[in-house]
């Protein structure tokens, strides 16, 4: 049997993936109304998740809230996904739902609500958002090595340097408090577990709907982080009242199911390139709320930081998908 030439490889790869954007559009090929109300829904409610976590950390245990939250969302994901027809991952695919709900749920998100304990959610949503400019760096050094461009470069730059802006005032104006130099760097160290578990599964395989792999990831997520809490002795601190309920119950309805439901609906609908532009926008989300509500800070240097990070990390994604 001969082989197929490479060129006539990628024409035929060219031609399979121009049907599955044509499928995505309407009769006037375009793509749905919903769809960009959906992509709306992700920049909305994820830049919310900032706020309703820093007021639910006000009152309740970092571990425990975070855990139980994980632990229902999962619950609830695995039966939507049952619901409409979709099979559990098979066992041989575990061990990696395991891996990537640990680092994305029960490490980088238990660190971002361990941070906001005393750092403000628009800080928050600021390191956050530096996260694809630490994947492309981590990546450059993992087989097979890809030497990072220009573009690329300039990104990382820019992003560095919004980042030094931001921690700069942090710490002028902290006078290095030990307890919030400690949620700066549980953040930062946050968006670490995000690429690390970025990487991770980008270079697996799990053969499940989105779905189907959301439940079990955040029930093993949610579970280490809730024995985590029974461990540190956070049980009797955990006490319910109206504030934090209702931040719990928004974390688990908009940022969990609304969220990551509106999410896998835009892309399959929109061009992934589009619908990851969510990122640029929570930070000014989280910001905005933190300074209406919380009345957080919201400083010309903050400000300027952010703007300049934001840019940073577009222009890495922008050089990952030229490349």
């Amino acid at each position: 049997m001969n082989p197929v030439p490479k060129k006539d490889r990628i024409s035929t790869r060219k031609q399979v993936q121009r049907q599955r954007y044509t499928k995505r559009m309407t009769s006037d090929g375009k793509p749905p109304i919903a769809a960009y109300g959906a992509w709306l829904s992700v920049c909305f409610f994820w830049g919310t998740t900032y706020l309703a976590i820093r007021i639910g950390v006000a009152s309740l245990p970092p571990a425990l809230f975070a855990g139980i939250r994980f632990v229902i969302a999962g619950i609830l994901f695995m039966l939507i996904a049952r619901l409409a027809g979709f099979h559990l991952p098979p066992r041989s695919a575990w061990k990696d739902l395991a891996i990537s709900g640990f680092l994305f749920l029960a490490f980088a998100n238990g660190l971002v609500v361990y941070a906001e304990q005393t750092i403000s959610s628009g800080m928050a949503a600021i390191i956050i958002s530096t996260t694809p400019m630490w994947v492309v760096i981590i990546e450059s050094f993992l087989p097979p090595r890809r030497p990072l461009n220009l573009l690329t470069i300039v990104g990382l730059l820019f992003g560095t340097g919004g980042v030094c802006i931001i921690f700069h005032r942090e710490l002028t104006e902290t006078s290095f408090e030990v307890a919030h130099m400690q949620g700066l760097a549980c953040a930062l160290l946050a968006t670490f577990g995000w690429s690390a578990g970025s990487l991770y599964v980008k270079r697996t395989a799990i053969h499940a709907a989105p779905l189907a792999i959301a439940g079990p990831q955040n029930v093993i997520g949610g579970s280490v982080l809730v024995l985590l809490g029974l461990a540190m002795g956070e049980a009797p601190k955990f006490t319910l009242n109206a504030s934090n309920a209702v931040s719990l119950a928004y974390l688990i309805i908009f940022g969990s199911l609304v969220g990551f439901g509106s999410f896998i609906y835009a892309l399959s609908k929109l061009p992934a390139a589009f619908v990851t532009t969510y990122a640029y926008i929570n930070p000014f989300v989280a910001l905005t709320l933190g300074w209406l509500i919380l009345h957080e800070p919201l400083s010309q240097s903050m400000l300027l930081g952010s703007c300049v990070t934001v840019a940073g990390v577009a222009l890495v994604n922008r050089s990952t998908r030229a490349a």
